[in-house]
């Protein structure tokens, strides 16, 4: 475990860490988008050094569901610096009330340098969305009359869409339509194809892949 804990956690080559380094001149904060990294100790570490505050954002890295795998390196390294990291840094950022209540065993009693942000979410700008509406379902050989459900992530099995498309086809809404947007990770599109087929809802599910910038507002702008 230690090897590995050293390999994965604890290294970075040293022109990452001088390129960082000449970053932080005039800097009044330092904040840190990952656990389980070199990361982490760089900022912890310079910001000690230098009398800075820190924030750490764990974007659900400190879910119970990460344990599920390299759990035991992950653990050795949280009890030897994470929790140390976390109690020090100016303020831990969740996104939302559960997401800290499943990672209050890692944080100090109390939690008292926690706190909920919720993310901020673009509105989309409503022009010409009728028109790109119609655009994306021809697209999609879907007709307008039709009720079009989006998963759109990552397709990991953690985000479940394997039980999405489950739940489509045991709901059998009438004249609907599931779009999976997103590109392959633990689970893939041809599983899900495959699923669909197995479930008899082939016709109806379509493997969009990846979407990013416009393509993923034009899905959002077809879907129900």
């Amino acid at each position: 475990v230690g090897g590995r804990l050293g390999r994965m956690f604890l290294y970075a080559r040293p022109s990452e860490i001088a390129r960082a380094d000449a970053l932080l001149p005039g800097a009044d904060l330092l904040s840190c988008h990952i656990l389980y990294r070199y990361s982490a100790h760089w900022v912890a570490s310079r910001a000690k050094a230098r009398g800075l505050p820190y924030w750490i954002v764990p974007h659900g890295c400190l879910d119970p569901y990460v344990f599920t795998y390299r759990a035991g390196v992950k653990k050795v390294w949280m009890w030897l610096f994470g929790r140390r990291i976390l109690r020090e840094a100016a303020h831990v950022i969740f996104s939302t009330q559960r997401e800290l209540e499943k990672a209050a065993c890692w944080l100090p009693p109390g939690h008292p340098n926690a706190r909920v942000v919720h993310w901020p979410v673009e509105i989309p700008d409503p022009t010409g969305n009728d028109e790109i509406r119609a655009r994306t379902r021809a697209r999609y050989g879907t007709s307008d009359g039709e009720t079009v459900f989006l998963y759109l992530g990552r397709l990991h099995e953690m985000k479940r869409p394997l039980e999405t498309l489950a739940a489509f086809a045991r709901a059998a809404v009438p004249r609907s339509r599931l779009w999976i947007a997103g590109p392959d990770g633990e689970v893939t599109a041809r599983q899900l194809e495959a699923s669909a087929r197995s479930l008899g809802v082939a016709d109806r599910v379509h493997c969009l892949g990846g979407v990013f910038g416009a393509a993923k507002a034009d899905v959002l702008a077809g879907a129900d």
